[in-house]
């Protein structure tokens, strides 16, 4: 199991305890919501993603300070991918993020992203990934007040003098 597997294991036993003491309905809701959440997230991440890119420094300032880190390697160009994986294992980057680095190593990826040499190409990648981990945040974020917003309004509907009598 990895790592998100946990995770979603763990809402749903937390939500079955809180629902324990909630209720089934307001449980069953809020559910629903976080499911709304997580889809209107995954909508919104690549147009999030985009205005970061455009609008923000992130990508460089990451790539930047990584290359400043990992100093200029250029003897890893060509060596085995064992070898280029210990030297990034040294650097204390995630074995996820090393294999997905390493299976796109490639002359083509070295020319999307500009790269001369390994560690800037793996300055890139890193950068890249801080730029979608930011990007699926700010639109969690955004979600679950847009979310909120439409619990909010709903509420307010059902509230009117009309509708309240029929709830």
């Amino acid at each position: 199991m990895n790592w998100l597997r946990y995770v979603l294991l763990g809402m749903v036993v937390l939500s079955m305890i809180f629902g324990y003491h909630k209720g089934f309905v307001k449980t069953a809701v809020s559910m629903l919501f976080l499911i709304l959440v997580m889809a209107v997230s995954a909508w919104l991440n690549p147009y999030v993603s985009s205005a970061l890119e455009e609008h923000t420094t992130i990508r460089s300032s990451v790539q930047e300070k990584c290359l400043q880190a990992f100093g200029e390697h250029s003897e890893l160009v060509g060596q085995t991918s064992e070898v280029q994986s210990g030297w990034l294992s040294e650097l204390g980057i995630p074995d996820a993020m090393i294999q997905k680095i390493l299976e796109n190593n490639t002359v083509q990826e070295y020319e999307k992203v500009q790269a001369r040499n390994f560690s800037e190409y793996a300055a890139a990648c890193v950068a890249d990934a801080a730029v979608r981990l930011t990007a699926f945040f700010l639109a969690f974020v955004l979600s679950v007040i847009f979310v909120r917003l439409i619990t909010w309004m709903v509420e307010m509907i059902a509230e009117l003098p009309g509708l309240s009598l029929v709830n």
